[in-house]
């Protein structure tokens, strides 16, 4: 184990410690469905105490995937995980987790990239927004990890005074933009102010060395209306196109009427690093979803073939309310002469019943089509559906998966959607609540075929109990699936049969819980924990040790 500190200000009242641990080692046209399921949904990184949220993924050029989650730590600070695949996602190592270092600072979105020239120089980029539940505030920051050590490398960029809505994370390695050496990386920022919000782009032609060139790509004079929210962004490139571009979405809400959303667009040209065109508005495309549309996130066709237009398509999706029906639907709209002109088309999905949320859409450059996924809330379901590169039925997305995760204990997973580079297929990671209080970061992918029958990992069957950690010195935790309302008592015996209460629950509801018992008080040896309902008894032994 090695420990790195690094202080970032964040304001110039704001002190925020970095104290880095490094562990090294450690409506959708339904189509003909190709797959139901994937492989069996797989765990990142079994750790049952971690509240894990804001997954992110990604693939280097020679396939390893590197995923990464922010999570509690046992000390309850937040702190940033990143872990390293060399079996296509089958199994993972974790490679870095650092603490943020303040109790009230939080991780609410991560974009990750990673690769390099070779894979003993790999470079895994990070940017993160932190989010001061105290003050109320988001900002930003980008660093630069060593792939094959995890050693931090350097924070790339932070802003000292200004507060932040969201952030964004690109990169034209594999294809690089013309004027880089040996690619560029390109984050995208909003910043917020008292009258007005500017949005930014950064972007370094040196392959992450350093970023060297910064735009204003959306200012407002005084007295500005809106505030910019969330942001995406992503790459364009085909053979007739070469120079390279990088295109930018965002979301803007009224300031007097929180009520109107409106999204935008725009990309630089001629070049990557160049100035941006004038911002185009997109929730209009199709008129009833005009000031009523939210999250958008963006793709762009890139790589080695030209569209049937002699240029390269790019997609928005985003999330469009429904009136009077208080739910939402994915929407969105395309240009398949991205490179130019900014003409775009409404493009359908389905009109169902149901609330569709979370959209993300990323580029498969192998088969030259684009994949989205997006979360059922109704019914519980991850979809992955596909759009080819021509669009030539914009309102027909056939579908790869219908529902990929086998788990449907879900709230908000935010779904992520990725290539790998090995398989030539799309991979996804998302957030599930497999108990209360703890998102856990799972993987599945369109290649995965992995059904492991042997992997008990965070099983529990109905009227069972399981324990963790064990063996325990301070706090324990026990996890238990009831099959119908009830209420629990938890025990403790030693081995001299002293019975002593340690909890009861009331009006425990049906599924599986977590619950997490404080043994400090208890000497070291062997004891039997036993969990009491009005329908069950059941037990397991546990040790307890002393430092």
């Amino acid at each position: 184990m090695k420990n790195f500190k690094i202080i970032l200000s964040m304001r110039a009242n704001l002190s925020l410690l970095f104290i880095f641990s490094i562990f090294i080692n450690y409506s959708i046209k339904a189509q003909p469905s190709q797959s139901i399921l994937f492989g069996k949904d797989i765990i990142i990184n079994e750790q049952p105490t971690e509240n894990q949220q804001a997954v992110a993924i990604c693939s280097a050029p020679n396939g390893w995937l590197f995923a990464s989650y922010s999570h509690n730590n046992p000390t309850n600070f937040s702190s940033l995980a990143i872990l390293r695949s060399k079996d296509s996602g089958i199994t993972w190592e974790k490679i870095f987790d650092g603490d943020v270092g303040l109790y009230n600072v939080v991780i609410p979105k991560i974009d990750i990239v990673a690769g390099g020239e070779n894979p003993e120089n790999y470079k895994v980029f990070i940017a993160m927004e932190l989010y001061d539940t105290i003050q109320d505030l988001y900002y930003p920051g980008v660093s630069r990890i060593n792939a094959n050590t995890g050693l931090l490398e350097t924070c790339m960029f932070s802003d000292n005074f200004y507060p932040f809505s969201d952030i964004a994370l690109a990169t034209d390695m594999g294809v690089p933009s013309s004027g880089t050496n040996p690619f560029s990386i390109a984050v995208l920022y909003s910043r917020c102010g008292v009258h007005y919000d500017t949005l930014f782009i950064r972007t370094s032609s040196n392959g992450g060395q350093f970023f060297d060139s910064i735009q204003v790509i959306d200012a407002a004079s005084y007295p500005e209306t809106s505030s910019i929210r969330r942001v995406d962004l992503s790459y364009g490139y085909s053979p007739s196109q070469n120079t390279g571009r990088y295109y930018a979405v965002w979301e803007k809400q009224d300031r007097s009427n929180p009520d109107i959303h409106r999204i935008y667009t725009a990309h630089s040209e001629p070049n990557f690093n160049s100035g941006f065109t004038a911002p185009i508005r997109l929730d209009t495309i199709d008129p009833t979803g005009a000031d009523l549309c939210i999250r958008p996130v963006i793709s762009c066709q890139y790589g080695g073939t030209d569209n049937n237009s002699a240029n390269f398509s790019e997609i928005v999706l985003f999330q469009r309310l429904i009136p009077n029906e208080n739910r939402y639907q994915i929407a969105g709209c395309y240009n398949t002469h991205a490179a130019t002109t900014s003409s775009f088309l409404p493009m359908g999905f389905e009109s169902t019943n149901h609330n569709t949320i979370q959209p993300d859409i990323a580029f498969n450059t192998y088969t030259n089509e684009f994949v989205a996924t997006f979360f059922d809330s109704d019914s519980k379901c991850l979809s992955l559906v596909t759009q080819d590169m021509n669009i030539q039925n914009p309102n027909a997305w056939p579908v790869i998966s219908n529902k990929y995760n086998d788990d449907t204990v879900l709230s908000l997973p935010n779904p992520r959607v990725g290539i790998s580079n090995s398989q030539e297929k799309a991979m996804n990671v998302w957030i599930s609540d497999l108990f209360p209080g703890a998102g856990n970061a799972l993987f599945d992918a369109q290649y995965s075929s992995y059904t492991n029958s042997n992997d008990s990992r965070y099983e529990v069957k109905d009227n069972d109990i399981r324990i963790f950690p064990n063996p325990c010195s301070n706090n324990t935790t026990i996890m238990y699936r009831t099959k119908t309302e009830t209420s629990i008592s938890v025990f403790i015996t030693d081995m001299l049969g002293k019975r002593t209460l340690l909890k009861t629950e009331c009006g425990v509801e049906p599924g599986i819980h977590k619950t997490i018992i404080d043994v400090s008080g208890f000497s070291q040896g062997l004891y039997n924990i036993s969990l009491t309902s009005t329908d069950y008894v059941t037990s397991s032994m546990v040790t307890i040790i002393k430092n």
